[in-house]
């Protein structure tokens, strides 16, 4: 790099992790320059092929957590893995869709045998570049829990596959070494995790799997409560936060629910709101949302 470095009058980068390691060896005037990187947003968006993809397979309204990477160790496939026991426990029928090729293909194969979980592990090998936008539009969840490996020199970059999960309208799960949190606006557009932590890795997994409303392009934020109903005594009913300038029927919101966790979960009223209470860790106030609901003296709402 030093000797790069000598002879170049701009050297480019693409996150600050990734300018401060190319400054540390750079010597001499050279000027760095950021590149942002880009996503085609007309293959990659909601819509892109998805349901028919899973109709195709036969995977119906199974929660799909997709991971699109380079089979090596630092992409963290064996840490998704190694948590599905975990995720399953939380959500039986969950598939992990792991696409891509690579060196640690048996690997991976041998550990969700010795996990016990090749009945919800699909690998799909490697994926035609024009196929790809569909897998990811398959899914409901987007994981990536990379990790620092060999000693720590080799490190997630970016990771542009995040970047498309995300222009598809997926929340996302990336890990914390490198540049790969550069992609993630935590607790927004998704989560940073250890990615050598694999209770971690599953309760990321576990939180953004229930939040399925929250993967539509027009919402900003979403909480689900249970609101007192005649005929059920309990009904579900989601309280939605929408982005600026975003529009979305209730019924759309109702039936993406249902589409993907079932009838059961599937919301009996949606309440647009411009905020969501939050409590002191940051995370949705459940009990205060639901004291519009209840009073004291039908229930008590801690």
């Amino acid at each position: 790099m030093r000797a790069v470095a000598r002879r170049a009058d701009v050297v480019t980068y693409l996150t600050e992790v990734s300018l401060r390691r190319l400054r540390a060896v750079a010597a001499g005037p050279v000027r760095f320059e950021q590149l942002t990187g880009g996503v085609d947003v007309d293959r990659f968006r909601p819509g892109a092929g998805g349901a028919c993809l899973r109709r195709h397979h036969g995977w119906g309204g199974r929660p799909i957590v997709v991971c699109v990477a380079r089979l090596v160790t630092r992409k963290g496939q064996d840490a998704l893995i190694r948590a599905w026991p975990a995720v399953l426990r939380r959500h039986p029928g969950a598939l992990l869709l792991i696409v891509g090729h690579g060196p640690a293909a048996h690997r991976l194969r041998h550990l969700a045998h010795e996990v016990d979980v090749c009945a919800d592990v699909c690998f799909t090998g490697a994926v035609p570049d024009e196929a790809l936008p569909a897998y990811l539009d398959a899914a409901d969840v987007f994981a990536m829990p990379s990790r620092a490996h060999a000693l720590g020199l080799d490190r997630e970059g970016l990771g542009v596959a995040a970047l498309e999960a995300a222009a598809t309208g997926l929340p996302v799960i990336t890990g914390a070494a490198g540049g790969a949190p550069a992609v993630v606006r935590p607790g927004e557009t998704g989560l940073v995790v250890d990615g050598s932590d694999v209770a971690a890795v599953a309760t990321a997994v576990n939180t953004l799997i229930d939040d399925v409303l929250s993967t539509h392009p027009a919402v900003a934020a979403a909480a689900v409560i249970g609101v007192p109903d005649d005929k059920w005594g309990e009904a579900v009913r989601a309280v939605v936060v929408l982005r600026p300038g975003q529009s979305v029927p209730a019924e759309e919101l109702a039936a993406l629910v249902k589409e993907r966790k079932g009838s059961h979960h599937a919301p009996k009223g949606v309440d647009f709101v411009d905020a969501l209470p939050l409590t002191a860790v940051g995370k949705p106030d459940k009990k205060v949302l639901r004291s519009r609901y209840w009073s004291t003296a039908d229930r008590g709402v801690g």
